[in-house]
């Protein structure tokens, strides 16, 4: 799956190359500074009218910022979710900054239960199915395995393992 943040004016040129190479691509929505896709469900308008393999990929974050429940935006999206940016923000607001997941404003275990429940997990490539990608804070360290109190944010989200994986992944084997 490709990231990308297209132009609109693009759709049907990209619309061509996924049918013609058989490529998936998700488009990221960023928050409420982008007047193209601020929102999942901004980037699922764009991508319905086109083929399935042109999904979503959610950042919870810019989603959250934006005013939009990352949870319901997941499920509501769910068809085409093929990637996630988990993420934490200090605050519910349009200027909510990254902070270590489980520490912030986001409710973490209701986007991984949605996560769960369109059945997302690491490394399945089927259409509906995609990868969470967590972000990083700090070169070499996700920030899902920032310590937070005894247990960790990593021991605290430990029965969501099956959804997790580092971003960015790990590169190809030559």
């Amino acid at each position: 799956t490709m990231v990308c943040a297209p132009d609109p004016a693009s759709m049907p040129i990209l619309h061509a190359l996924v049918q013609e190479f058989d490529l998936r691509l998700a488009i990221h929505n960023h928050g409420p500074e982008d007047r193209r896709f601020p929102t999942p469900q901004s980037a699922m308008e764009a991508a319905s009218k086109y083929d399935r393999r042109i999904g979503l990929c959610v950042d919870v974050g810019h989603t959250a910022r934006a005013g939009v429940d990352p949870a319901r935006a997941i499920r509501e999206c769910r068809e085409r979710v093929y990637d996630i940016h988990l993420k934490d923000i200090h605050a519910n607001a349009p200027n909510g900054a990254p902070i270590e997941v489980g520490r912030g404003a986001l409710d973490i275990p209701a986007i991984l239960d949605a996560l769960r429940a369109i059945r997302v997990r690491e490394g399945r490539q089927r259409p509906g199915a995609g990868v969470v990608r967590v972000g990083r804070l700090r070169p070499g360290r996700p920030a899902a395995h920032a310590p937070v109190g005894g247990l960790g944010v990593a021991g605290r989200l430990a029965p969501y393992a099956g959804v997790l994986a580092p971003y960015p992944p790990a590169p190809f084997p030559q």
